[in-house]
C-alpha cells in the first residue's frame, strides 16, 4: 500500500518513449539505486555524467517509509512539472513533487543537482516498486527505474497508524491503528496484539506501571492526530528503546525524551504555557523534520549519530535569556528550518552541517550570541541570521555562504 497521492492521469507519451541506457544498481542495504537518465545518462554506479542539455543523474533510495530521490548532476527541472509515478502490486499511483519534502532546495523552484526529494508512504519490505519520474510539462519521461523496498529508514521509523493512504478509487483514508500512544515491540509500525503491542496512558508523564520491561525493546509511538497533554506533571521518557512522535506532545512542565533514537519527524512537542526545558536525547539519530517545538525554557537536542531538523520551527522566545542548542557528535542539517530564541543559540557538529535556507533569530534577547561550528563542511547556503550580538560561523573544513545574510548587533 502506498500512502496518500492521487489518481491524476499518467503522461500520454510514456507509452511512446524508448527507454535506453537505465542502469539499477545495488547500493547498501536501505533499497539505494543509481538510475542513469533515459535521455543517455552514464552508467558505472556513479551519479554525474549524463550527456545531453536534459539529462539527470538521479539516485533513488527506497525504504519501508519513505522514498527519496536525490539530484546528482545534470539539468534542472522545475518542480511544478515534475510528477513522480509509482507502480506496485496495488496499481499505480502518481505524486506530485510539491507532496514531498526537498531537503536542500535553494528557493529557485527547480529541482537542482545537489537537493533530495523525499515523501513518506507505506511499503512492505521486499515490495518491487517501478519508479518514472516525469516532466509533465513536456509530456517527457525523465527517468524509469525499478526498486526492492529495503528496510525501514532510521530516520522516521514511521507506523501504519500515522499515514493517509489513497485507496484503489483515490479516495483517502486512514490506516487502522490505535488513537492513543502504544508500544510497538518488533517496531514494524503495525499495532498486533499477538506479537505484545499495546496501548499506554501517558496522561501522568512517564510510561504506566506494570508496562516497564515492554517499554524496554519497544518503540513507544504517538500517532499523528493524537494528542497527549500531561498537564502540571512532567513528560519524562527513558525507559524505551525508541521514541517516535507524530502527534503532539503538551506539559507545564519539564519535557525531557531519551532513548537510542528519537524521531519526531511532523511532530509538536509544546511546554511554552509552563517555565520548563524541553530536551531530546538520542543515543543513535535523531530526526525532527517538519516537527514544531515550543518551550518557555532551554530547548536542547542532542545526539550521539546523525541530527535532522529540516523545515522544523524551533521556538523558546517566551523563555527569557534561556538558550536553544542542537548538538550532534555527527551530521546535522536544519535546512529551511527556523530557529528562534531570546538566549544564545548553538548549532554544533562533530560533521558536515547544512542550514541552507533556515532562519535563525534571537533578537528578542541581549546581546545574546549565534554560534553555529561544524567539525567538517558547513553549507549555510541562503540562510539569513539575525542576533541581539555577535553571528559566528566556524568550519574546519569548506564554508559555502553563497547569498547568507548576517545581521548582527556590532556594539
Amino acid at each position: 500500500m502506498i500512502p496518500r497521492g492521487d489518481h491524476r492521469a499518467q503522461v500520454e507519451s510514456l507509452g511512446s518513449l524508448l527507454l535506453v541506457a537505465v542502469v539499477v544498481i545495488s547500493v547498501g542495504t536501505f533499497g539505494a539505486y543509481y538510475i542513469a537518465s533515459a535521455t543517455g545518462g552514464s552508467a558505472g554506479g556513479a551519479a554525474g555524467g549524463a550527456g545531453g542539455a536534459d539529462s539527470i543523474d538521479l539516485a533513488i533510495d527506497a525504504t519501508q517509509d519513505e522514498l527519496r530521490l536525490s539530484h546528482n548532476g545534470g539539468a534542472s527541472v522545475p518542480i511544478s512539472d515534475l510528477r513522480v509515478i509509482v507502480e506496485n502490486g496495488s496499481g499505480e499511483y502518481t505524486y506530485a513533487f510539491d507532496e514531498g519534502m526537498v531537503r536542500g532546495d535553494d528557493g529557485d523552484a527547480t529541482f537542482d543537482a545537489g537537493e533530495t526529494w523525499r515523501l513518506a508512504w507505506n511499503q512492505s519490505p521486499d515490495t518491487e516498486v517501478a519508479i518514472s519520474l516525469v516532466d509533465a510539462d513536456a509530456d517527457r519521461l525523465l527517468f524509469r527505474g525499478s526498486a526492492t523496498v529495503g528496510s525501514p529508514a532510521t530516520d522516521s521509523f514511521r507506523a501504519i497508524g500515522e499515514n493517509v493512504s489513497a485507496d484503489p478509487d483515490g479516495e483517502e483514508s486512514s490506516d487502522d491503528g490505535p488513537s492513543e500512544p502504544w508500544l510497538d515491540v518488533d517496531d514494524d509500525g503495525r499495532f498486533e496484539e499477538e506479537d505484545g503491542d499495546t496501548t499506554v496512558d501517558l496522561s501522568g508523564g512517564e510510561i504506566p506501571d506494570g508496562h516497564e520491561d515492554t517499554a524496554e525493546d519497544a518503540t513507544l509511538r504517538v500517532p499523528a492526530d493524537v494528542t497527549v497533554d500531561t498537564g502540571d506533571d512532567e513528560l519524562e521518557i527513558d525507559d524505551v528503546k525508541r521514541i517516535r512522535i507524530a502527534g503532539t506532545v503538551r506539559s507545564d512542565e519539564d519535557i525531557e525524551l531519551e532513548a537510542d533514537r528519537v524521531s519526531l519527524n511532523r511532530g509538536r512537542l509544546d511546554n511554552s504555557a509552563g517555565s520548563s526545558q524541553l530536551s531530546v536525547d538520542s543515543e543513535n539519530d535523531l530526526t525532527a523534520d517538519g516537527s514544531t517545538l515550543t518551550s518557555a525554557d532551554t530547548i536542547e537536542l542532542r545526539s550521539t549519530e546523525a541530527m535532522s531538523v529540516d523545515n522544523a520551527e524551533v521556538d523558546n522566545t517566551a523563555a527569557g535569556d534561556k538558550g536553544l542548542t542542537l548538538d550532534s557528535e555527527a551530521s546535522l542539517t536544519a535546512d529551511g528550518s527556523t530557529l528562534a530564541s531570546a538566549g544564545k543559540i548553538e548549532i554544533l557538529s562533530k560533521d558536515e552541517m547544512s542550514v541552507q535556507n533556515a532562519t535563525v533569530d534571537n533578537t528578542e534577547g541581549d546581546k545574546k550570541s549565534i554560534f553555529v561550528e561544524s567539525k567538517s563542511d558547513l553549507n549555510a547556503d541562503n540562510a539569513t541570521f539575525t542576533a541581539s550580538g555577535q553571528v559566528k560561523l566556524k568550519s574546519t573544513g569548506e564554508k559555502s555562504d553563497e547569498n547568507t545574510e548576517i545581521n548582527e548587533n556590532e556594539g
